[in-house]
């Protein structure tokens, strides 16, 4: 299987490590020079609410 995530974000990252971990042939696609440089930081609270 082939895939393309737009994104290296949070969210990017995870689903291709998951999608390479099941076997794809995974393409990641990213706009910045860095990946996750894009990510918001206003979503952390969301990951750990409680730190």
């Amino acid at each position: 299987m082939l895939a393309t995530v737009v994104g290296a974000g949070v969210v990017g990252l995870t689903t291709a490590l998951t999608l390479a971990e099941r076997g794809a042939t995974v393409a990641l696609v990213e706009r910045s020079q860095a990946l996750g440089a894009n990510a918001s930081w206003l979503a952390g609270g969301m990951l750990a609410p409680f730190c």
